[in-house]
Formats: structure tokens, C-alpha cells, sequence
């Protein structure tokens, strides 16, 4: 609302400073008839003293003064005119622009309310130019790539393995492809993207995996969970040989709290040359979330850039002085879940949606009851409070939470992974 009533003030103000010299007050030139009369005023003097003179006749003077009479009243009658004309002109002229000042100021709330963003937080000045910049001097995610599959072929060839436990005679691609087959007769169904995206992934697909995950968010729209664009982002980032392209900088950015959004974020500063940056983003991320699974590989990777910048790291790494405060970050729930067993992907091929349905069910009741002889897997407790979140078990979901913290009621950072898990999954921790 502040927003709307400063836009409200400063087009007023503009509109007042524009249109000031209308409302101004002005002396105004003469009309023409006041010089004309003022001319034969001057000839009416000027025949009175030639007849004093003798210059000429009294017939002629009183010739003369009748027709400069004539002449003398047509003037008065065109000043009277003109008298009346201005005004009105002036009026209409300041009607017209008070009426295109207001036109302008609704037409930019129009346009504004169209394609604005009034509830966007500020960005600090120093930032405000640098992340276009930088965007605009990274590589596109077709260009990484094409880069990546240059890299890839002169490197030699190394056969992906076959999952364990197919059916014999059956292999893994061949089960890829009944889920194509399948989806194609199904233009909607999300889950099975998402199953086969996952499938994608176990068989270095990286590129159709984040295409069929971009197609789940735009068909679920608005109630697209947040950590579907993470999964997204990080699949770009794989089929790119591991670099941040500018594309999937973007989705990321639509969740940049996440943990991995903030990881290939600050990885994306890295591969820009920001390797100053790129630790101090690190550092806080492992500051927030020192307990976390990825805590041992997120130091390795301080050190390295740490090395590579010749930075001492001993402070970011907890081995000198403390950090400064934590930053308040609403992280994703955990890291990427684990693709789907040949089993699934197999069934999923041969299911119809109510029985889809049905297997995801007995796949959270399966994470569900290894939480109960596995308590303290903190990331297996997010994973099922944002499933049950993604399936519209609200309940389950809170009592799931609840459970959580009681496991962890003396674990400050977990709790803290665990409130911010739940709020992503819809809950208000």
C-alpha cells in the first residue's frame, strides 16, 4: 500500500511541475485591434492640427475624421472578441493537459499492475547491475551443452551399468521407453514425468531430464512444489558437464534459498571468476546447515576454491575465528531423492493413474517405516514431510513434523531443517 501512495504523490508532483505554466499567472500581449486603435487615434490627432494649420478644408477634416470613426469603432468591436476567445482558449488548453496527465498516470498503473512486481524485495545497490552482467556474460544451457557433449566425445566411451534385479530378457532402456510410450497418452500426468525424469538421470539423460521436469511445472503451474525448480536447475547443471548456465542460474533463482540453489548459485560466481564470493556464499551455507549430509563435500569444495583464490579458509571452516550471524534462509527438503528402483519404473510403465497413485503411496509408506526403525535420519524425515506435503496430506504431514522434532527436540540445526522443511511442504512450523 506505501508503494501505491508514493507512485500516487510522485505522479501528482510530476504532473503539477509539467503543467505549471498553464496554471501560472501571465501578463498577456494586446490583442491586434488595441494597436490598431491606438494607430487611428494618432491620425484623428494628426488631422486636427493640419485644419488648425489650414492644411485642409473643414469638409475634408470632417471626411476624414467619419471614416477613421468607421474604422476606430470596427477595432473596438474586434478587441471586445478577442477578449472573450482568450480566456477560453486558455481553459480548454489546461483542461486538455490536466486531462492527459491523468490518462498517462493510469495508463503506467494499468501497465504496471500488468507486468510490475510491487511486492519484490529491494536489491542492494551494489547488485543491482552486477547479476545482469554477469547472466549476460554466461554461456546459454544449449551452449553448455553442446560443450558438454564435445567434452563428453573425446573423452572414451564408458558403458552405462544395467540396474540391478530386471526381469531377465528385460533391460533398463527398454523400460524407458513403454514410460515414453506411455506419457505420450498422457499429456498430464506429472507423476510419470517425474518417474521418468528420475529414470533419465540413472542413465546420463541429464538433458531430456530437466525438459521433463520443466513440462511437470508448467502443467502443475501454482501448485508446483518449490523444490521441483531446484531439481530442475540441478539437471541443467548436469547436462551441462557441471556448469551453471545462465538458463539454469534462472530456475534456480526461483528458490534461491534452497541449499542446492545456493550451492550451484554460488558455483555459478566460481566458474565467473568470483571465487571470493563464491566461498563466502559457501562458508554461510555450510554455516547454516553444519550438521547437514553434504557438510563434509561443501568444506572440500571451500578448500579447494579457497586454494585456487589463495584465500584462507580457516575461519570460513570453523578452524579460526567464528562467522558472524546466521543468515535466515528457507532451504529446500534435503538433497535430490534417490531415482527410482527398475521395480518402480517397470510398474509405472504398466499403471494407470489410480494405481500410480497407489504405488506412490507405498513408497512413502515405505520411507515412513524405515523412519520408525531409522529415527535419526533427519533428510529421510524432510523427504517424507514434503512428500506428504506434494500429496495433499496435510495431517499426516504435520503429524510427521511433530514425530520429527520430538526425535530431534534437542538438536538446534535439525530443528531449524526440519521448521523450514515443513513450512515448504505447506505447514506453519
Amino acid at each position: 500500500m506505501v508503494f501505491w501512495i508514493l507512485a500516487f504523490l510522485l505522479t501528482v508532483a510530476a504532473s503539477a511541475l509539467v503543467t505549471r505554466p498553464l496554471w501560472a499567472k501571465r501578463e498577456t500581449a494586446p490583442p491586434r485591434a488595441a494597436y490598431d486603435a491606438q494607430v487611428f487615434k494618432s491620425q484623428l490627432r494628426e488631422i486636427e492640427r493640419d485644419f488648425e494649420r489650414g492644411a485642409v478644408t473643414a469638409e475634408d477634416a470632417e471626411g476624414a475624421r467619419r471614416e477613421i470613426g468607421r474604422k476606430l469603432l470596427a477595432t473596438v468591436d474586434e478587441a471586445q472578441s478577442d477578449d472573450g476567445a482568450a480566456p477560453a482558449s486558455l481553459q480548454t488548453a489546461r483542461l486538455g493537459v490536466a486531462a492527459s496527465a491523468l490518462l498517462l498516470a493510469l495508463g503506467g498503473v494499468a501497465v504496471y499492475a500488468g507486468i510490475g512486481s510491487p511486492g519484490a524485495p529491494d536489491r542492494p545497490l551494489a547488485q543491482r547491475n552486477f547479476l545482469a552482467e554477469q547472466l549476460e556474460n554466461r554461456l546459454s544451457q544449449e551452449q553448455a551443452e553442446e560443450l558438454a557433449a564435445e567434452a563428453a566425445a573425446e573423452q572414451p566411451s564408458t558403458p552405462i551399468p544395467e540396474p540391478e534385479g530386471l526381469p531377465e530378457g528385460t533391460d533398463f532402456a527398454t523400460l524407458i521407453q513403454r514410460m515414453e510410450t506411455v506419457l505420450k497418452e498422457r499429456p498430464e500426468d506429472t507423476q510419470g514425468r517425474l518417474i521418468l525424469a528420475r529414470a533419465y538421470l540413472r542413465v546420463d539423460r541429464a538433458a531430456d531430464a530437466w525438459l521433463l521436469l520443466a513440462e511437470a511445472r508448467e502443467i502443475l503451474g501454482a501448485d508446483a512444489p518449490p523444490d521441483l525448480a531446484v531439481d530442475q536447475g540441478e539437471a541443467m547443471v548436469i547436462a551441462g558437464g557441471g556448469y551453471v548456465s545462465r538458463d539454469a542460474e534462472l530456475v534456480l533463482r526461483e528458490v534461491p534459498n534452497a541449499p542446492r540453489s545456493r550451492y550451484f548459485i554460488n558455483l555459478a560466481q566460481a566458474q565467473s571468476g568470483n571465487l571470493g564470493d563464491a566461498v563466502a556464499g559457501w562458508a554461510q551455507l555450510l554455516q547454516d546447515y553444519p550438521d547437514a549430509p553434504f557438510a563434509p563435500l561443501l568444506r572440500d569444495q571451500i578448500r579447494r576454491a579457497g586454494q585456487e583464490a589463495g584465500i584462507d579458509v580457516a575461519g570460513f571452516l570453523g578452524e579460526g575465528p567464528a562467522l558472524g550471524p546466521r543468515i535466515s534462509a528457507v532451504p529446500d527438503a534435503g538433497e535430490t531423492a534417490p531415482g527410482p528402483s527398475q521395480e518402480e519404473i517397470e510398474a509405472a510403465a504398466e499403471l494407470s493413474e489410480e494405481e500410480r497413485a497407489a504405488m506412490i503411496d507405498t513408497m512413502v509408506t515405505r520411507l515412513a517405516d524405515r523412519l520408525d526403525d531409522d529415527p535419526r535420519d533427519v533428510v529421510g524425515w524432510m523427504r517424507l514431510i514434503r512428500a506428504y506435503g506434494v500429496l495433499g496430506r496435510m495431517d499426516e504431514a504435520q503429524a510427521a513434523y511433530q514425530r520429527a522434532k520430538a526425535v530431534f527436540e534437542d538438536d538446534t540445526p535439525n530443528l531449524r531443517n526440519l521448521a523450514e522443511a515443513a513450512a515448504l511442504a505447506g505447514l506453519d512450523p
